[in-house]
């Protein structure tokens, strides 16, 4: 079952909500208390869908709801952000690089300023390179997650497979931060600011290191101070939206 594709839920799977409401039971306690607030993240809006995430949020509310919650949506992409920069005043550029899409968000002074996603992520990754040499998407998956290191010359079809891809999504990202940013109003912003990547699909070596290389082809509106890897990308979008809960609790 995919309850989840392209990173929201899966029109074509009939019994998607179930899966996912039964996932949720396990993970999520009940609450101690009715209405207690619980944060959860949703993604941006796909580039020239401003409406398909409408749907994929007001379920996961009504069903947190319906587990006795007040739920609490926060973008996943100011998630990273909020986790990993901190330091510099929650200023910067996050992006998630999950399985079926990329989240990207420009915060300044922990306000979102432009936030949207890219239907591409992982899961085209290992379905291309899949499809191009007749292999199961699950095997290269499988590879990537556990021996690929891009910073090395590949070693076989796969890895050649697997770099190439990677190049084309990283591409297409840095593609996106140069058109979406470019027509986005100018606002206040300094000089210069940090970008941090995050999620599963940046879990390989080498990957902070291809991005880099990928942003290099593009004129970006806004100067790049750092490009930063998480410090664990797995985690990065749950511990953005806890440290989002505790201040608001602080409130």
């Amino acid at each position: 079952k995919r309850p989840i594709k392209n990173g929201l839920l899966n029109p074509n799977e009939m019994d998607g909500i179930n899966v996912l409401m039964a996932i949720l039971k396990k993970l999520i306690p009940e609450p101690e208390n009715p209405d207690t607030p619980i944060w959860f993240s949703v993604p941006g809006a796909p580039v020239g869908k401003p409406d398909s995430v409408v749907y994929h949020e007001s379920i996961l509310q009504m069903n947190l709801k319906n587990l006795g919650y007040d739920p609490k949506p926060v973008n996943e992409g100011l998630t990273v952000i909020m986790s990993e920069l901190a330091d510099n005043n929650s200023s910067g550029i996050g992006i998630s690089l999950g399985g079926g899409m990329c989240n990207i968000c420009l915060a300044y002074l922990s306000i979102p300023v432009v936030s949207y996603s890219i239907q591409k992520g992982g899961d085209f990754i290992d379905n291309m390179v899949g499809s191009s040499l007749n292999e199961p998407a699950t095997k290269i998956k499988v590879i990537k997650e556990q021996e690929l290191n891009l910073s090395l010359e590949p070693r076989n079809r796969i890895e050649t497979g697997l770099h190439i891809y990677y190049d084309n999504l990283f591409a297409d990202l840095a593609k996106s931060l140069q058109d979406v940013l470019g027509t986005t109003e100018k606002v206040s912003l300094p000089n210069a600011l940090p970008l941090v990547i995050s999620g599963g699909t940046v879990m390989p070596r080498g990957s902070r290191e291809k991005f880099v290389k990928a942003l290099d082809n593009v004129d970006l509106p806004i100067k790049i101070s750092d490009v930063i890897l998480a410090a664990n990308p797995l985690q990065t979008t749950a511990t953005g939206a806890l440290m989002m809960a505790m201040a608001e609790e602080e409130i």
